[in-house]
């Protein structure tokens, strides 16, 4: 991504936002390789940026 944009990967790396989107594209990539479906919650100013959804039990549904 980071040489799509015609950055060197130093100075994405150095700026936390984008650093941040490189790793979320990075982490939604590897998900759906691996055929899963990413998807996203939010409530007032909090987010998750990929909720997966599994076959196990959480610990919260004891």
């Amino acid at each position: 991504m980071s040489a799509v944009r015609g950055l060197p990967f130093a100075t994405v790396r150095s700026n936390p936002e984008q650093w941040g989107r490189l790793v979320e594209t990075a982490v939604g990539a590897h998900l759906l390789n691996h055929g899963l479906t990413p998807g996203y919650w939010r409530e007032r100013n909090r987010k998750v940026d990929f909720v997966v959804e599994t076959s196990r039990r959480s610990p919260r549904s004891k």
